[in-house]
């Protein structure tokens, strides 16, 4: 009821209600001055000035707001997939395999993941509801943290110092604990999110599981 209400306020707020009075305002005036037998061409007349100073502009705010709530609703539902898609990419760091690989080669899979997310989180901040801003900047705030735990570890694991090196079982099982650590969080952050979303759009038809999607991951 209460979404219905305000669905219809913000209807009612795209019409020129000023320009509605005044039209309302001469036509009544006419009605009054001008002789009986005229006094349809008058109602005639009113009626025509109000569809096309009033009706036909508040019609094209709304088919305006309608094109642009579609594609708020299409960046949303890339924003969520390509988001699922991070979530996997980090649950995976925790399976990294360095055998035979460079040290480095984590340090690109943290900078890959975290390009794809600024650029993620970017690309709907430019379009979504401004309710949604600082919820996005908070899933990237959560994100970063771990990934710059990560990346002051990996600084110790690679490391010449004796007294300041990590082995690599060190620095995995501080990456396990660094993930198990951000996703309760993130869970809350994610749901808070899409339920939003839905409050807004019910109809939207998007894949919004709350919690993680499991897919291309392994545990």
């Amino acid at each position: 009821m209460k979404r219905s209400l305000k669905q219809l306020n913000e209807r009612l707020l795209g019409i020129d209600w000023l320009m509605a009075a005044g039209v309302i305002a001469v036509g009544s005036l006419a009605s009054i001055l001008l002789p009986s037998n005229a006094q349809g061409y008058a109602v005639g007349g009113t009626v025509a000035l109000l569809i096309a100073f009033v009706a036909y502009p508040w019609q094209k705010h709304l088919d305006r707001r309608a094109s642009f709530e579609i594609e708020q609703r299409s960046a949303l539902r890339e924003f969520l997939g390509n988001w699922y898609d991070i979530e996997a990419d980090t649950r995976n760091l925790r399976v990294f395999d360095p055998k035979g690989k460079e040290p480095t080669a984590f340090g690109r899979l943290l900078l890959a993941i975290r390009t794809r997310r600024k650029k993620t989180s970017f690309e709907y901040l430019l379009i979504c509801a401004e309710e949604d801003v600082a919820q996005i900047i908070e899933m990237d705030q959560n994100h970063d943290v771990i990934l710059d735990t990560f990346n002051a570890h990996l600084e110790k694991w690679l490391s010449d110092q004796s007294d300041a090196k990590l082995s690599i079982n060190e620095f995995m099982i501080i990456v396990n604990e660094a993930i198990t650590a951000w996703e309760p969080r993130h869970k809350v952050l994610l749901a808070k999110l899409t339920n939003s979303c839905r409050e807004r759009t019910p109809f939207v038809e998007h894949k919004t599981q709350i919690g993680f999607s499991d897919r291309g991951t392994t545990k």
